[in-house]
């Protein structure tokens, strides 16, 4: 009885050995959307309305069966409508207030745990752009925020994947840290009805170790034809 159990356990290990082998060498592509739309309708107000968009592709591949690199390319957009009142008047606030995309490195280690299921997790580099518009209240007045922002960040991010067939499989994140950042901005401000006008220009940098956990979120990989 035991020898069965034995040849049994040693069979479904090679198995499964077989499946991660077909890994190796295999390229993919990851992609991921998130899409808000935020309405707010007070009752001594004008309503907001408020949406965001983001967009992350990945292109990768296994250079063994547990471990995997790659690029990536994302994008967002947010914007909307909101009123403020600014010396007894009613001023609207409205269009695109902030865009931004970027390019990264990412290097991930694999754990499966089956031969459908398993996690990952590695570090990630990564150079981004944004720009953000807002209205900031001063007193009586409102001044208008405009900024540009460049940013190189070093990180660490973890998921999981699930298996729905040979080409796809479904990914979701668990957790995600950035303690290295590096930021160059330049923002010009302009009081709302006024020609006054400023500029700052600011160099940040730190070391932040916070771990974000759990991170929601969920994607879909493709693996391409060899």
């Amino acid at each position: 009885m035991k020898k069965h159990i034995s040849l049994i356990l040693i069979m479904q290990f090679c198995a499964v050995s077989v499946v991660f082998a077909q890994l190796e060498g295999k390229r993919f592509i990851s992609g991921l959307a998130n899409i808000q739309f935020i309405n707010n309708n007070p009752d001594m107000t004008k309503a907001t309305h408020d949406y965001a968009a983001s967009f992350n592709v990945g292109l990768g591949k296994f250079k063994t069966e547990n471990r995997a690199s790659g690029w990536t390319i994302n994008a967002s957009l947010n914007g909307g409508k909101s009123s403020y009142v600014s010396n007894n008047q009613l001023v609207d606030f409205e269009g695109i207030k902030g865009f931004g995309g970027g390019i990264g490195h990412f290097w991930q280690f694999y754990k499966h745990f089956n031969d459908k299921f398993g996690i990952f997790a590695g570090p990630n580099v990564g150079l981004f752009y944004g720009y953000s518009k807002e209205l900031q209240g001063q007193e009586s007045t409102y001044i208008e925020s405009r900024r540009n922002a460049i940013s190189l960040t070093a990180g660490i991010d973890a998921g999981l994947y699930f298996k729905l067939s040979e080409k796809w499989w479904l990914l979701g994140s668990l957790g995600f840290s950035t303690p290295i950042s590096a930021k160059y901005e330049f923002q010009n401000y302009n009081e709302v009805g006024s020609s006054e006008k400023s500029k700052v220009t600011t160099f940040t940098y730190g070391f932040n170790p916070t771990i974000t956990f759990p991170s929601v979120g969920l994607g879909l990989r493709y693996f391409l034809t060899n």
